[in-house]
This record gives structure tokens, C-alpha cells and sequence, in this order.
């Protein structure tokens, strides 16, 4: 039997998710959500016209089969619905761009739900990006996959001030974006090896990595 706590939170997550309800409709962007167990939870009607869902699809709340469902409209459904589990075994928002057999572009963007630091979710975006040009997507693709990725990746300008820090630098560094940008990337650099010369005492092998 819960304990009381864990009665309080689940009666608390009603307010919430009414509210995730609320912004999706509100969204011009086709989105859905699901639970911590991969369940739909709600979608949006920007969702349902953008794929063309059936209403009786979409009612059997299975992800599965709606995943099964996209990725027929998809030049390369195999990698489609591999991203999706490998998205659904992280906690990290990820980012994608699909191309539709009827030369369509859709990005894909989902990131997870959380209540009091708790994983209940994840809510997931869909994007037609196809009047943009590729060129245009290139940088926000790029800026994606880098905030997003596993290893830290850090810009600087040429007076080694830092202008950039994605979730992996937080991750190994320990220290969030609002912390770091706009600080000297000496920071990184242990005091003993700033005693003995500042950055271009780096050894050879970490030379330059920054």
C-alpha cells in the first residue's frame, strides 16, 4: 500500500498534466506525450492532422502502433523507429529531422517531463519544417545534436572566454550553462597547473581540445 507521500504525488500530477494538456492544444507544433512507461498520455489535433492519424488509432493510446503508423510515411522508417528506442531508453531530450516519402521535412524534438525531480514522462514535438531551406536547418540541426550530446562541447572566443556549454559539459564538469558562460575557461584548468603557466602549460595531448 502507498504511504502517504506517494498518495500526495499521485493526486498531484492530475494539475500538471492538465496543463501539458492545455499548452499542446495551444501549440502550432504537432505534439504528444507519453508516461514513464512509454504510454500516449495526450496529444494535441495539430498532431492528428499533421499524420493523417485515424481517430480510432489514435483512441487506443498505443505508441507502438502509432509509431508503426509514422514511420510508413517515412523514406527511412528503420531509422525511425530505432531512434525511438534508443530515445526512450535515455532521460535526455533529443532532437531529429525525418524526411516523408511525399518530400516532406519534419523535425522532431522530445524532451522528458518531470515533477518534483521525478520522471513521469515525455513529451514529444513535430515540426514541418518544409519550406525552409536545408541550408537554413543546417545550423539549428547542428545546435541540437550538440546541446544534446553525451561528450562535453564547449565554445570559446579568442580571449578563451567561454560562449558555449552544452548538457554533456554540465554532466562531466559539474557546472550549468548560467554558470559558465561568460567565464574564462582558466576555470577548468586545476590552480597547480595554472602555477605553472596558465593554458599553455596544457600538455600536448590536451592542448587546444577546449
Amino acid at each position: 500500500m502507498p504511504d502517504s507521500d506517494s498518495r500526495k504525488k499521485e493526486e498531484d500530477l492530475p494539475y500538471p498534466l492538465a496543463m501539458i494538456r492545455a499548452m499542446m492544444e495551444a501549440a502550432p507544433d504537432g505534439m504528444l506525450a507519453t508516461d514513464e512507461k512509454g504510454q500516449i498520455t495526450c496529444w494535441n489535433t495539430k498532431f492528428v492532422e499533421m499524420w493523417g492519424t485515424p481517430p480510432e488509432l489514435v483512441a487506443l493510446r498505443d505508441v507502438q502502433k502509432i509509431g508503426a503508423f509514422i514511420a510508413q510515411q517515412l523514406k527511412d522508417s528503420e531509422r525511425y523507429l530505432a531512434r525511438i528506442a534508443e530515445i526512450e531508453a535515455s532521460k535526455e531530450k533529443s532532437f531529429d529531422l525525418f524526411e516523408l516519402i511525399d518530400k516532406r521535412l519534419i523535425e522532431r524534438y522530445s524532451d522528458v517531463i518531470s515533477v518534483e525531480e521525478r520522471f513521469v514522462g515525455r513529451l514529444w514535438s513535430f515540426r514541418d519544417v518544409t519550406q525552409y531551406q536545408v541550408s537554413d536547418l543546417l545550423p539549428r540541426r547542428l545546435a541540437a545534436i550538440v546541446d544534446s550530446s553525451d561528450d562535453a562541447i564547449i565554445g570559446k572566443d579568442l580571449n578563451s572566454i567561454i560562449t558555449s556549454w552544452n548538457q554533456g559539459a554540465e554532466r562531466i564538469f559539474g557546472y550549468s550553462a548560467e554558470e559558465m558562460i561568460g567565464t574564462s575557461v582558466m576555470r577548468l584548468i586545476p590552480p597547480e597547473r595554472q602555477r605553472d603557466g596558465g593554458a599553455d602549460s596544457r600538455s600536448p595531448e590536451t592542448r587546444g581540445t577546449l
